[in-house]
């Protein structure tokens, strides 16, 4: 297995990990949290200040985290496009080689056939 292969293989096992594990965990508590403090947050006394706050933190914490498993999406792509193009290469190499090397064993044969 190339390097590229293995390289995706994780990528591809911890984006599926972070998404599971977004979706199930982490959605559902932040939006539990939103609604839970979100009253308490309209007041003007520093302590709705300060949920307010701890609110604006969670949500942009999960937007990072949400971020990140799209950057890793992106890069599972372009490691899946340098792989594609790595097969291609080699099956183009193998494919010219497979034509030169039958086009001389027809000039071998046209010489004895002689």
């Amino acid at each position: 297995m190339s390097t590229l292969r293995k390289i995706g293989t994780a990528l591809l096992a911890l984006i599926i990990v972070m998404a599971l594990y977004g979706s199930a965990f982490l959605m559902p508590h932040l939006v539990e949290e939103v609604h839970s403090k979100s009253a308490l947050a309209q007041g003007t006394a520093p302590q709705a200040r300060l949920i307010h706050n701890e609110l604006i933190k969670q949500i942009l914490l999960n937007q990072a985290y949400w971020g990140v498993c799209g950057l890793l999406v992106v890069g599972l792509i372009i490691v899946a496009l340098l792989d594609w193009q790595r097969v291609n290469r080699i099956y183009y190499q193998e494919k010219a080689s497979l034509m030169i090397k039958t086009a001389r064993e027809a000039q071998q044969n046209a010489k004895t056939n002689r």
